[in-house]
């Protein structure tokens, strides 16, 4: 799919000349994407939309100047059928193609767009404490509680060895007890 979608981009001067100017292979991949599946949105090829911003350059002051704009907004805020991520996505690639081509929309196309906060992964104490009563064994209470008391990245713990540990007051005062 990718080299179809690849091979109708190249297939418009202006789309070779954005398509060219995309060096990192993945963010080729889902720009091309993201521009077809705008274009196929708003019914409309590379060359038309580039069309349309030359015409509202030409046209400054009628309501034609900010039609490339207007359209994309439209685009972003009247479909509820695309999630924020994939708006977002189509954003930047559209704002590429157009900058690419020496056509750069206004600042505030998108502007607000914004992506929601992201959710909080950190369990609640409520979530530990219910998490430590259905545990059969002391070993998993002491790693559920081991992670809630340190930073760690996923994946950190199954590497960890005795030595990484270090000994907190509390311990260093009952050994002293001990001797």
């Amino acid at each position: 799919m990718t080299d179809s979608i690849e091979a109708w981009l190249l297939g418009f001067e202006c789309g070779q000349t954005w398509f060219s100017s995309i060096t990192a292979p993945r963010t080729k991949e889902m720009y091309s994407k993201d521009l077809k599946q705008y274009c196929d949105a708003v019914g409309k090829n590379p060359d038309e939309l580039l069309e349309l911003k030359v015409e509202g350059i030409r046209n400054v002051g009628t309501a034609k100047e900010f039609q490339a704009e207007k359209l994309l907004d439209s685009f972003l805020y009247n479909n509820p059928n695309v999630t924020i991520h994939i708006k977002i996505s189509i954003l930047c690639a559209v704002k590429s193609f157009y900058k690419e081509n020496w056509r750069e929309l206004n600042k505030k196309v998108g502007e607000k767009l914004t992506l929601p906060p992201a959710k909080k992964r950190t369990p609640s104490m409520q979530d530990l404490l219910e998490m430590d009563q259905v545990m059969m064994y002391q070993r998993d209470k002491a790693i559920l509680w081991f992670l809630e008391s340190a930073p760690f990245r996923v994946g950190t713990l199954t590497k960890l060895v005795w030595t990484d540990l270090k000994p907190t007051q509390q311990l260093l005062k009952e050994n002293r007890e001990k001797n």
